[in-house]
């Protein structure tokens, strides 16, 4: 449902207050996946799944740059299911035939135990017919892994990087980040959002929240002008 910054009862209001800083649950259906040029190459091996010449994918980029949607939306279509990095840093890992999500995998790197753990993992999803999805912000060549039995497994297995955004993608990640907030922002002031705030994911999803929390706070409609003045704040933040 669109939130929309008209007058509203003060109890409602008030209650939105409330819930200010109470974080907001993201849509991270495929449905509302951004598809562009930066990551059609990850998009394209999720949809090649299962059919990979490896058990594993390796999809890396920047912040804020929809890794984790990318990981959820391959979970949901291979039913599997999320190991957190932690778990792999206790030697923890499931067994058996799954399909395992894991994301900021590069965690793994420098930690032994977490290492070995990720490198019977892998070895359990070659021998089950499993699959294992990771993301992270650097390629797996820059990772500083020291048990090179799984360096030499994660390089075999197949890359995909997203890359920085054009404008289009840019301002379809302004308006996905927006619709989770509840913010229905005309494309018009996204082109001028995107042409004055620096142009990355991470700051399109920071300005996203920082938009919604004055907007919030002061009840405007979300105009040119309005968005004008709160880009200022924004930068000098």
């Amino acid at each position: 449902m669109t939130r929309v910054l008209e007058a509203e009862p003060m109890a409602a209001h008030l209650g939105r207050q409330l819930k200010l800083d109470l974080a907001r649950p993201a849509d991270f259906s495929r449905r509302a996946l951004v598809e562009a040029r930066c990551n059609a190459l990850a998009v394209g091996w999720i949809d090649r799944w299962p059919d990979w010449p490896a058990p594993a994918l390796v999809v890396h980029g920047p912040p804020s740059a929809g890794k984790t949607h990318l990981l959820s939306v391959w979970a949901g279509a291979a039913g599997g299911e999320f190991l957190e990095v932690a778990a792999l840093r206790e030697g923890s890992r499931p067994r058996g035939r799954r399909h395992v999500a894991i994301d900021d995998c590069d965690g793994v790197a420098g930690d032994r135990t977490a290492e070995e753990a990720l490198f019977h993992l892998y070895n359990d999803c070659m021998l089950s017919g499993g699959s294992l999805m990771m993301t992270a912000r650097l390629p797996v060549s820059r990772w500083p892994i020291g048990l090179p039995d799984l360096a030499s497994r994660l390089r075999a297995a197949p890359h995909a990087p997203i890359g920085a955004p054009d404008d289009a993608a840019l301002i379809e990640v302004l308006k996905k980040h927006l619709k989770d907030l509840q913010l229905d922002v005309p494309d018009a002031v996204l082109r001028y959002a995107i042409c004055h705030i620096e142009r990355s994911f991470e700051a399109a999803a920071r300005f996203a929240v920082f938009l919604d929390r004055v907007s919030l706070r002061e009840r405007k409609n979300i105009t040119l002008r309005f968005v004008s003045r709160v880009i200022n704040e924004f930068i000098s933040a």
